[in-house]
């Protein structure tokens, strides 16, 4: 046998298992903590640019039709070609499928912040960005949520590329 082959050390190494997020105390604060804070960042913005944006505070609780609840006004310029704010209101989903289908969408984000939340506890308790990005999706489906269950409809402000 060869003396330098016979001589070298075996590597072994006796680092812990990686630690899951759901049994973090650490993760779990943070991961709640930025949800919660984007959330109300969220409803905050909404609930600012649904009194300020159009000129008039616009009321959409207990309106039959929140679409035409929401007046037409010129946009408020924040970034020119790039960001402005302007009132719209969504009965549905992504390009207005499924219009008037609340209950649906109620089940898929309640179904979603379950998803979400066994992602976050199966997910490594050192994958912050995993858990910045979960939290980011699990805030809005939240906004999202209070929004159809409140107003019947989702309040959105943001116009990018106008």
């Amino acid at each position: 046998m060869d003396a330098a082959a016979s001589s070298s050390p075996t590597t072994t190494t006796n680092a812990p298992p990686a630690i899951r997020a759901g049994k973090s105390g650490r993760a779990i604060v943070c991961f709640v903590t930025i949800a919660l804070l984007l959330l109300l960042g969220d409803l905050v913005l909404k609930s600012w640019a649904f009194a300020n944006v159009a000129g008039e505070p616009i009321e959409l609780r207990g309106t039959p039709d929140v679409r035409a609840a929401v007046p037409w006004h010129e946009p408020i310029v924040i970034v020119p070609k790039v960001l402005s704010l302007q009132l719209t209101v969504n009965t549905g989903a992504v390009f207005g499928l499924g219009k008037g289908a609340i209950g649906f969408f109620v089940f898929v984000s309640i179904v979603a912040t379950v998803a979400i939340s066994v992602l976050f506890a199966r997910s490594s308790a050192r994958a912050w960005v995993h858990h910045v990005a979960l939290a980011m999706i699990l805030a809005g489906a939240l906004g999202n949520l209070y929004d159809r269950v409140c107003f019947n409809a989702v309040r959105d402000m943001l116009h990018l590329f106008p």
